[in-house]
């Protein structure tokens, strides 16, 4: 029920979706830490894969091997890649979108993913026991 609620949500919104496509891209979803020098986790990059974006893509259609399209400016292809993450909304955007949140930007904090997802957490202090709070803060003081 919750399945086909969802497909009526997103037809609605102009982006119709079988329910095999909206359980894939649910399954692609994949938000990942990325540590900081200091050790901890500062910000969440959303790498759910977009199957809008081809890396590859170029003006030479006769070039398909990697190869053929080498790149020297880095910044300019991650500038490039924003540009066209962010304009091109993917599958997963859409649920999103369908259900009343925001999407994901490409790096999160914990407070845009609580934000944008809906999300309420509580303390460290509360979900962990002291035993892994200690621990933690062992190994954070190795770093």
């Amino acid at each position: 029920m919750l399945m086909r609620t969802l497909q009526t949500k997103l037809e609605n919104n102009g982006t119709p979706m079988s329910a095999e496509q909206i359980s894939h891209t649910l399954r692609q979803a994949l938000v990942v830490p990325v540590p900081t020098a200091k050790g901890n986790t500062q910000m969440f990059l959303n790498v759910g894969l977009n199957q809008n974006f081809n890396a590859y893509s170029t003006e030479k259609p006769d070039r398909r091997r990697h190869e053929g399209n080498e790149t020297v400016d880095e910044e300019n292809v991650w500038n490039s890649f924003e540009k066209e993450r962010t304009s091109q909304p993917d599958d997963l955007d859409s649920i999103i979108r369908a259900v009343g949140l925001k999407p994901l930007n490409i790096y999160n904090t914990m407070a845009e993913l609580k934000t944008k997802l809906g999300l309420k957490t509580y303390p460290n202090e509360i979900m962990l026991s002291q035993n892994h709070l200690n621990y933690l803060e062992k190994v954070q003081g190795m770093l």
